[in-house]
């Protein structure tokens, strides 16, 4: 195994010798900012399996990009090469005692909701923190739940590039508690059906392992700049920055500027955004 670094964004990737790596996976640059480093590839504990096929997660970033009418024109287009890879992450799971508050719907209040509270006390398992350098704690917990049944880790068995773990331990457990926290309080919103919970708890016998989990990553290319779309290798579920199609954001401005300002203002704010469109300082 070598390791290779992007000067561009950070991300670090294991890679099996004499299997080139033309691109970075996470931001799409050319291998020239692919540089070698001298760093130790540890072993994971284990590893949730690849099941989403490369063609099947293509599939699902087209079905994003034609999800929202809002999206630009362009990204129906947009070419997208997904590649899987293996992000390493710390998988915790505890003992939580949290004591809880929150509002529930009752039409017999006046504002329609009315307090509860409660106190729980059950196991948390899969509370995800990436030691990744080039994604975020906030990218893998829209990604949501990997799979139950994790495998013992091979390298030889993987197929595929894997991330190297740089964060410290040390981080990464401080960061384990509060994934533990907001797992647990969105498990009591779906149960309760609460809305603005509060709460505070106490963790006992917390584990944590070593993981690597699945992910496709595609960068397209749009305005001037690459755009990530993440796709767990699990189940599916893609996670990406959303765009709006400035034309479609221009119409509708116009027809809001219609009822309130009169022809006059619809006539100035589209003479405005038209000849910026057609000298091409502003896109889709």
């Amino acid at each position: 195994m070598k390791a290779l670094r992007c000067e561009n964004c950070g991300g670090a990737v294991a890679v099996q010798v004499g299997k080139p790596l033309p691109r970075c996976l996470f931001c799409g640059t050319e291998m020239t900012h692919l540089q070698p480093i001298d760093i130790a590839v540890q072993p994971p504990d284990r590893a949730a399996p690849l099941v989403l096929s490369q063609d099947d997660a293509r599939a699902r970033f087209q079905a994003w990009a034609k999800k929202s009418w809002m999206r630009p024109y362009k990204m129906d287009s947009a070419k997208v090469e997904v590649k899987p890879v293996y992000v390493p992450a710390l998988r915790f799971s505890a003992e939580m005692k949290t004591r809880w508050t929150g509002k529930i719907r009752d039409r017999s209040t006046r504002s329609g909701k009315r307090p509860r509270w409660g106190i729980e006390h059950e196991r948390i398992n899969d509370a995800f923190v990436v030691t990744s350098e080039a994604l975020t704690r906030a990218e893998i917990r829209a990604l949501d739940h990997f799979r139950d049944d994790f495998i013992p880790a091979d390298d030889r068995d993987l197929g595929i590039p894997r991330e190297v773990g740089e964060r410290s331990q040390r981080v990464a457990e401080v960061e384990g508690l509060d994934e533990l926290k907001l797992r647990h309080e969105k498990i009591l919103q779906e149960r309760h059906a609460l809305s603005d919970i509060r709460s505070s708890f106490t963790a006992e016998d917390i584990r944590s392992e070593h993981v690597l989990v699945p992910v496709y990553i595609g960068v397209f290319y749009l305005r001037d700049r690459s755009w990530r779309v993440l796709i767990n290798g699990c189940t599916g579920e893609v996670v990406g920055e959303t765009l709006r199609s400035r034309i479609k954001l221009a119409l509708i401005g116009s027809v809001i500027a219609l009822f309130l300002g009169g022809p006059c203002a619809t006539m100035l704010l589209l003479g405005i955004f038209f000849p910026l469109y057609w000298a091409g300082i502003v896109d889709d």
